[in-house]
């Protein structure tokens, strides 16, 4: 077993300080009481990972990712209460995928697709009594179809 003379033991100290301080930059901002309002993670400056924005109570408002500084994966707002209110997916800085909301009783409220950042195929849009409000189909971003029962 080989040890280290104590004369090193600050240099490996500093060493593992260096190393435990080389992940993402986390900046945060606070409401007036001190609670945490945003929590961005960055690296060399630009937003690079996880977003969080919270209510004042501390229940998640908005959370998703960035990649190199765009908008990059899964996206979800949510109402006061806690409940899931929006749901999107970026690639590179554009809507792509599915999308979804819902009303704060969890029913839903859209649903719809985009690609590289214009909506595609069928959207559907309910009112709060679950009832279909509209259903609409868009071909490259520009909506071909509107059908309201």
């Amino acid at each position: 077993m080989h040890l280290l003379p104590p004369h090193n033991l600050p240099l490996l100290l500093l060493g593992a300080g260096l190393m435990a301080s080389c992940g993402p930059e986390v900046q945060r901002t606070h409401f007036d009481s001190g609670q945490v309002w945003t929590e961005i993670e960055l690296s060399g400056g630009r937003r690079h990972g996880l977003y969080r924005e919270l209510f004042q109570d501390g229940l998640p408002k908005e959370e998703g990712g960035y990649r190199h500084g765009v908008p990059d994966g899964v996206w979800r707002r949510y109402h006061p209460g806690g409940q899931l209110s929006f749901e999107e997916h970026w690639s590179g800085g554009m809507r792509d995928g599915r999308t979804a909301g819902w009303f704060e009783d969890g029913s839903a409220r859209f649903e719809g697709q985009w690609s590289d950042g214009d909506r595609s195929g069928e959207w559907t849009f309910w009112r709060p009594d679950g009832s279909v409000d509209a259903r609409e189909i868009w071909e490259s971003g520009t909506r071909v179809s509107l059908e309201r029962p």
